[in-house]
């Protein structure tokens, strides 16, 4: 579940300095390899945000590499899922909920630092981790009370979680052991009370919208902000909406606003 890019992105490596630290010929090739091969993944990014999402889909992947400062753009679909859900399993797989023991293990996958984790365990979060012969494959997070995304708060009621910051190593990908873990969570959530959980999925990362349906997450509105220094303009679209609604607003304040409620309710 999103966050956005974290199971199904394809250029998640920022290119940086590398080319400034680069004292030799062969790396130095290598260095320029790796970028050509990063801006066509961009260009590829491109081409399939216009193809599905046309004029829209396109301006907002080049907004998105325009610096903060000047112009910020962000689109994403607010998706929730409903337990009980079902899918298909990941042989081999052992997915459980993560304790401080297991800080360690999270940390090598390298997508946070083990004080990062830490801290969220503190604050009340709750991770799974998912393990094939022992050796991690994946991790889930799901946090409770509220939920920061861009410029709006998000406060949860007390039966519903927000998902965040799901992972799968790359070698593992293709196995459903992202639907797999996400449904034991799920499940032990549903046991507990939780009536829904929520989560955000970049719009143009088609991967992580594929996986999310796969467990049983449906999208129910979509936000696109657009702003610039000090003003900000939110575009909602609920599912089935006839119209969307727009709001300006101070980007130094923000909104604050619950999440927004199941179509079916």
């Amino acid at each position: 579940m999103f966050v956005r890019g974290t199971i199904g992105d394809t250029d998640s490596v920022q290119m940086g300095h590398t080319l400034h630290y680069i004292q030799s010929a062969p790396l130095a090739a290598g260095a320029a390899t790796y970028g050509m091969t990063s801006l066509w993944r961009r260009a590829g990014t491109l081409r399939q945000a216009y193809r599905r999402h046309g004029l829209l889909g396109a301006a907002i992947a080049v907004a998105g590499r325009v610096p903060d400062g000047l112009l910020h753009a962000q689109w994403y679909s607010v998706h929730e899922t409903l337990p009980p859900v079902a899918g298909p399993g990941a042989p081999g797989l052992e997915t459980r909920r993560a304790g401080a023991a297991d800080l360690p293990l999270l940390a090598g996958l390298g997508r946070a630092p083990e004080a990062e984790l830490r801290e969220r365990l503190a604050g009340g979060d709750r991770g799974y981790i998912g393990l094939i012969d022992g050796a991690p494959v994946g991790y889930y997070w799901f946090r409770a009370g509220a939920w920061q995304e861009d410029d709006i708060r998000f406060v949860l009621e007390p039966d519903e979680r927000w998902a965040y910051d799901a992972f799968v190593v790359p070698g593992a990908r293709g196995r459903n052991i992202a639907s797999a873990m996400a449904i034991h969570a799920l499940g032990e959530l549903q046991g507990e009370g939780v009536r829904r959980v929520v989560s955000v999925i970049d719009h143009l990362n088609e991967p992580s919208l594929r996986a999310a349906g796969r467990h049983g997450a449906h999208p129910i509105a979509s936000f696109l902000t657009i702003g610039v220094p000090g003003l900000g303009l939110l575009h909602e679209r609920r599912t089935g909406a006839r119209r969307p609604s727009l709001r300006l607003y101070r980007r130094s304040a923000g909104l604050t606003r619950r999440p927004p409620p199941s179509p079916a309710a």
